[in-house]
């Protein structure tokens, strides 16, 4: 049995001497039979632990740059909108709690005086009700607080970083389960999956904590079933039901500061019949 040693309780973020860079990338591709759509996301985020707001939370201070996209021609027109819907969330300030998960956006004032700078710009450049429909939905979600927080949950934006992680098991006979829901995955349409977190390695020269991610797919709403079907339909992919084909992942962490070191996850949705969606999401602390 592989039991962590002399770790640390209780067991919480310690500020570091200077903000942590980190290099997130996304790469993602939807299949249809023979043809494959692939898109690139990469840029630097840079974190910083300024202050407890509470005696049981912290306050991080996020700030991200140097954004690339390597997109499949169909959406390559709209890169100009990606980068200016993006640089959003360029600066942020978020409340974590003990769990290690986002509770509070601390700067949501300022984000939405920034949404209202930018929308009418947006709209000027991008015509038809189904644009302005888009943007119209983007200002409801920065508006709602609870929304717009869970948003921020997600891995594409900062969930790599903060997902629970202060309740990570310290033994291999424990297992961490965490619900994790992937907006927008099919057709604008969600998933859920229950992960499973094990520890399995320790590395005491390094003080770094190694743990497998496994999931499983969790039941589709007969709402969302039914436009998933739809969606198959009329890229001719049948209408047999989506199921999990893989889900893999790893995080390592340093059992005495709760950084994450680096985190992998990969989840690929199939129905078997010539329809595969693919998401990977990779973490990686630089060292400088």
């Amino acid at each position: 049995m592989l039991i962590v040693q002399n770790k640390k309780s209780p067991y919480v973020y310690e500020r570091l001497k200077k903000a942590v860079q980190y290099h997130f990338n996304i790469e993602e591709y939807t299949e249809f039979h023979e043809q494959r759509i692939t898109n690139r996301y990469r840029q630097d985020i840079e974190v910083d632990l300024i202050s407890e707001y509470s005696k049981s939370a912290f306050v991080f201070k996020l700030i991200t740059s140097n954004q690339q996209y390597e997109l499949a021609p169909s959406l390559k027109k709209q890169e100009a909108l990606i980068r200016q819907l993006t640089s959003i969330t360029e600066k942020v300030e978020l409340g974590v709690n003990t769990s290690g998960d986002i509770e509070r956006l601390i700067n949501h004032d300022e984000i939405k005086e920034k949404w209202n700078l930018l929308s009418p710009k947006l709209k000027r450049t991008h015509q038809g009700v189904l644009a302005h429909g888009y943007l119209d939905a983007i200002a409801e979600k920065i508006a709602d607080k609870k929304r717009f927080i869970a948003d921020l949950k997600q891995y594409r934006l900062f969930g790599m970083l903060f997902n629970s992680l202060l309740r990570i098991p310290f033994d291999d006979k424990t297992t961490q389960t965490r619900l994790r829901t992937f907006n927008n995955i099919i057709h604008c349409l969600p998933v859920s999956i229950l992960e499973q977190l094990t520890l399995v390695s320790e590395d005491v020269v390094t003080s770094q904590l190694t743990y497998a991610v496994t999931g499983t797919l969790q039941p589709i709403d007969d709402d969302t079933k039914s436009r998933i079907e739809k969606y198959l339909k009329y890229y001719e992919a049948g209408e047999e039901a989506v199921y999990l084909e893989s889900y893999t992942g790893n995080y390592v962490i340093n059992k005495y500061t709760a950084w994450t070191k680096s985190a992998y996850i990969s989840i690929t949705l199939s129905n078997g019949r010539g329809y595969r969606r693919y998401m990977q999401f990779t973490l990686e602390k630089q060292d400088l």
